[in-house]
């Protein structure tokens, strides 16, 4: 899969809320966004026009943010969350090793058509709030003090969610 696909790094200017604008700002150019009532320029539109085949992923509500009809206006043939796909299988929140097989699955399926592919997936496993609870027995950080408890795990317990998607996704 890496060699047929194109990746890199983002860095966004988005913590603790907004998570979708930078999704967004990935997909049109914006970094403000208009009113998404109708058809809104993005590179999916591009995409289409060229034969791709388009869809988007998704394993929270499609109502939050309203992506459910947000990501039609952008140009995605097929946006699959929550409620017209993963609440079947089981309930929130679907983990990432579960997520990526249906990516994969997507992109098997499409090579029976011929047409190139673009997926835009967003996982939901690591997202916060993190608990203040301890979680792991995996120390990531050095604790310099016991008056940081409950900051310290939720640190440690994003940090252990980072691993848990990155196995997922050398197991995948």
């Amino acid at each position: 899969l890496q060699d047929n696909s194109y990746r890199g790094s983002l860095v966004t200017n988005v913590f603790g809320g907004g998570t979708v604008n930078t999704e967004w700002s990935f997909l049109n150019g914006y970094n403000s966004h208009p009113k998404y009532i109708k058809d809104t320029n993005s590179f999916i539109w591009y995409f289409n026009e060229q034969g791709y085949r388009t869809e988007a992923m998704h394993p929270n509500f499609g109502w939050f943010y309203n992506r459910r009809n947000i990501n039609d206006y952008l140009g995605f043939e097929q946006f699959d969350y929550y409620e017209n796909k993963y609440g079947e299988i089981q309930e929130q929140p679907l983990r990432d090793w579960e997520f990526f097989d249906y990516i994969i699955k997507g992109y098997e399926e499409n090579k029976e058509s011929g047409k190139p592919y673009l997926n835009f997936s967003v996982t939901y496993q690591n997202h916060g709030p993190y608990s203040q609870q301890k979680e792991t027995d995996i120390n990531y950080l050095k604790r310099k003090s016991e008056d940081v408890e409950k900051t310290y795990n939720q640190v440690n317990n994003y940090f252990s969610g980072i691993k848990s998607t990155g196995e997922s996704i050398e197991n995948s």
